[in-house]
């Protein structure tokens, strides 16, 4: 069901019902898999949801799948994988991750740029304003930002 209904609300929920009752090694790649294959948001949010809960047990397969779903153009779900890396190089671990998030912040079309940089270069004032605001207001003006540059 979780890969192949129809539905995408529907895929989401049944990864949502898995990770409460599933064995988490097979929940684990499953999600891995979802995150890469699935086309649909639901199903991806929620399964790089349960990679980063999964911490430190996933770190290998999050450090595998990063790089192929850094660039996707989904908000929500780079919100997401923006949190998971930064769980994943605190204390100057993985560096070649590191690497990465700053090739891939030096390019133009970023969103949750102020996120990155806070966690790649340090504390941003307009980031500490911008948390106060609610999500949607948070990614207009990120989108508003990017349309200026």
């Amino acid at each position: 069901m979780v890969k192949n209904d129809e539905e995408p609300y529907v895929r989401g929920e049944a990864l949502a019902l898995l990770n409460q009752i599933g064995n988490r090694t097979d929940l684990n790649n499953l999600a891995a898999s979802v995150l890469l294959s699935d086309s649909d948001s639901a199903p991806r949010i929620e399964a790089a949801q349960i990679l980063r809960n999964g911490l430190p047990q996933t770190e290998k397969l999050c450090l595998d799948v990063i790089p192929k779903i850094l660039y996707d153009e989904d908000i929500a779900l780079h919100r997401i994988v923006i949190d998971l890396c930064a769980a994943l190089v605190i204390d100057d671990r993985n560096e070649e991750l590191k690497g990465l998030l700053i090739k891939f912040l030096e390019q133009d079309e970023v969103d949750c740029y102020e996120e990155l940089s806070e966690m790649l270069y340090g504390k941003s004032k307009e980031l500490e304003q911008s948390k106060d605001n609610d999500d949607l207001e948070y990614i207009f003006n990120v989108l508003a930002k990017q349309d200026d540059e």
